[in-house]
């Protein structure tokens, strides 16, 4: 059985078709854990309407706590061999369980990937995302592979066997919105082997809220806090002698300051302290991690210039010239 585990909050616009799409599956042994985290519009009304209907959907209610509240509860209650996390205003194919399933029970991996993904916008288009990086076959994780973009950092592509994450006891931070970045890196070093399956699409959609959701569309300072996490977390089970605490996000996070908003000076030396006792891989490292490290020693005036300053100017140079045809 595969426990399906949706957060959900507010998605009255969104969460029938998000529940449609799960009751549609072709493969049927599931149970759908819907956690209501305190909604105050007609979500719990329809997820108490679903469950008149069908049994296989489970609903928990709690204060709001946030997704990651929301998912370590359904993880507490899953009774499913498997786990697939889902978010409630998304939808999958009719096929997308049961290939999952399928491929987990042929190979025996603790992890199914599915990299089709699609994006669905406000006025209905489509956009999809395809991944030629990827085989139909089993593969063995590796250090340098959780490092780069290929296998992506969302739980929601993912099959996952239930006993690694509840053995490992690892949970969803709590008060951030990079809860999956945390997850990611901290159960695939255990993963061992994983298998692809390009059968099937998840559809992602692109909204307002959005932003509470992705790692790429959002602005706030997040991943510094995020970084110091992961990096207690592999120096407390001493991952950091073998798998590289992802200096990624660090510098990501000067690229996502927005000019004027943040103090700049501030955020470079709270991320020169991060670095200060990061154990550096240089087998595993990717070039630009290695360039950022690199520039982070030239010193503050260096980095400005070239992370920030550029930033700027580069924004004001778009802005000018989009200007022209975005008057009102």
């Amino acid at each position: 059985m595969i426990s399906i585990i949706i957060p959900v909050y507010n998605a009255q616009k969104y969460l029938l078709q998000c529940l449609d799409s799960i009751l549609n599956q072709t493969f049927k042994d599931f149970e759908c854990i819907c956690v209501n985290d305190g909604s105050t519009d007609a979500s719990l009304s329809i997820l108490e309407d679903y469950q008149r209907k069908d049994k296989r959907i489970k609903i928990i209610s709690q204060k709001n706590g946030g997704i990651s509240a929301a998912r370590n509860a359904g993880i507490s209650a899953a009774a499913g061999e498997y786990l697939y996390f889902m978010d409630n205003d998304d939808i999958i194919s009719i096929d997308y369980l049961a290939n999952m399933h399928k491929t987990a029970e042929e190979t025996k991996c603790p992890l199914v990937v599915n990299p089709n993904i699609s994006f669905m916008f406000s006025d209905n288009s489509r956009c999809e995302d395809e991944s030629d990086y990827f085989e139909e076959k089993i593969y063995e994780m590796n250090p340098r592979l959780i490092l780069g973009p290929e296998l992506h950092i969302f739980v929601w592509n993912k099959l996952f066997k239930t006993d690694l994450i509840k053995n490992l006891k690892i949970k969803f931070p709590l008060n951030t919105n990079s809860e999956d970045v945390y997850f990611y890196y901290c159960l695939m070093p255990y993963v061992g082997n994983f298998a692809v399956v390009k059968k099937g699409r998840y559809y992602w959609r692109q909204t307002e809220s959005q932003s509470s959701k992705s790692i790429y569309f959002k602005d706030g300072l997040d991943y510094i806090d995020i970084f110091k996490m992961i990096k207690d977390y592999y120096k407390r089970t001493g991952l950091e002698k073998t798998w590289q605490t992802p200096v990624y996000y660090l510098r990501q996070q000067l690229f996502r300051i927005p000019p004027d908003k943040y103090d700049f000076k501030k955020i470079y030396y709270e991320i020169k302290d991060c670095l200060k006792d990061v154990v550096i891989l240089d087998d595993v490292l990717r070039s630009p991690e290695k360039k950022f490290i690199k520039d982070m020693k030239k010193g503050f005036l260096y980095v400005y210039l070239a992370y920030y300053l550029r930033k700027k100017i580069k924004n004001k140079i778009i802005n000018l010239f989009r200007a022209p045809f975005f008057k009102t």
